[in-house]
């Protein structure tokens, strides 16, 4: 986990970097309540980019993210 945010509703996710099996780096937002995993694309090249990438987000950020989010793995 890199960080936690709480959603419009209160409910808490953790925000992890993930990949797909073709390269592409993704954001999880995996809900604490439950095993929901929604995932975003994102640009970065490599896990540090991908990172770097989520540390630089705010929490309005990412909250946007997970409202387009879709349905994880």
């Amino acid at each position: 986990m890199l960080r936690r945010i709480v959603d419009r509703t209160g409910e808490q996710w953790d925000i992890a970097r993930g990949h797909e099996s073709y390269g592409a780096m993704v954001i999880l937002f995996c809900r604490c309540s439950d095993n929901l995993v929604m995932k975003s694309y994102m640009f970065a090249d490599n896990a540090m980019a991908a990172d770097a990438e989520i540390d630089g987000l705010s929490d309005e950020d990412l909250l946007s993210r997970l409202d387009e989010a879709e349905a994880g793995p």
